[in-house]
């Protein structure tokens, strides 16, 4: 049920210039909860997540055991726990914290590219390049960033 409803939401979200960075759903016996996190690098306002909200509702409503279905779309906040590898290309220019297996201090800095493979941060010391399957924890940590660039999200 999850990969149809994502399937439904994905090029609705990417269609309006949004990221998908996470769609959860909880099922109860009547009720089910449908979470869907998005993101953009410019600001993301409660207007947009209205208007996410109102195009999604009626794609939820046609999908077959869907009833009686509550839908929740949200920011993935400024100190979100990043929970997958495709995160790190999404929060590209982010400020970020990542623990590495096998060390006790965190890499600290700003995402400056990501693959399947590497992690690309511009930390106070220079460019460090970490292997993505060693990464033990990672979070969004807006102190890395240019307070400027994030006070109004494009650095203008």
């Amino acid at each position: 049920m999850r990969d149809t409803i994502e399937a439904e939401v994905a090029p609705i979200v990417e269609g309006m210039g949004f990221s998908l960075v996470e769609l959860k759903l909880g099922l109860s016996h009547k009720q089910a909860r449908v979470t869907v996190v998005v993101y953009r690098p410019q600001n993301l306002g409660i207007d947009d997540i209205a208007k996410l909200s109102r195009v999604i509702r009626p794609r939820l409503d046609l999908i077959e055991g869907l009833e009686n279905v509550t839908l929740v779309v949200t920011s993935p906040g400024v100190d979100r726990v990043i929970k997958s590898r495709q995160e790190f290309a999404i929060f590209k220019g982010r400020g970020t914290r990542i623990l590495v297996e096998g060390e006790a201090d965190w890499h600290c800095g700003v995402i400056e590219d990501a693959d399947e493979k590497t992690v690309v941060l511009e930390t106070k010391n220079g460019t460090e390049a970490l292997d993505i399957d060693r990464i033990k924890k990672a979070r969004l940590d807006y102190t890395q960033e240019d307070p400027i660039v994030y006070a109004n999200g494009n650095g203008d």
